[in-house]
C-alpha cells in the first residue's frame, strides 16, 4: 500500500537526523499529492498507519538477510537499515499503532 512504501522510502532514505527534520513534511507532500488527484485523504487515518508502517522496514531487514549469501557489505546494509527503522518506528510510537 502506498502508506506503507511512504515509511518504507522514508525510514530507508534518509538518514536518521535527516528524516527526524524531514519527515512530516514528506507525508504532507505525499497527502497533497493524493489530493490533488481528488481524493479526500483522512490525515488522522494516514499518520496512524505511517506510524505503525514505521517498524515495517526493520522487519524487513531481519527476513531479508535471512535469505541471501551473506557479506561484510550486506550485513553492514542489513544492521543500518535495521537500526534506522528501529528508530523511525520508536520515534513515532509505532508499538501503539499495532
Amino acid at each position: 500500500n502506498g502508506i506503507a512504501d511512504l515509511a518504507y522510502f522514508i525510514g530507508a532514505g534518509l538518514l536518521p537526523a535527516e528524516r527526524s527534520v524531514h519527515e512530516w513534511d514528506l507525508v504532507d507532500i505525499w497527502v497533497k499529492g493524493i489530493e490533488e488527484y481528488g481524493h479526500t485523504v483522512d490525515r488522522d487515518w494516514v499518520d496512524h498507519h505511517y506510524r505503525r508502517e514505521a517498524m515495517s522496514g526493520a522487519i524487513m531487514a531481519v527476513v531479508a538477510s535471512q535469505i541471501v549469501g551473506r557479506t561484510d557489505r550486506g550485513d553492514e546494509m542489513f544492521v543500518a537499515m535495521a537500526a534506522r527503522h528501529a528508530l523511525q518506528g520508536i520515534e513515532n510510537g509505532a508499538l501503539d499503532h499495532l
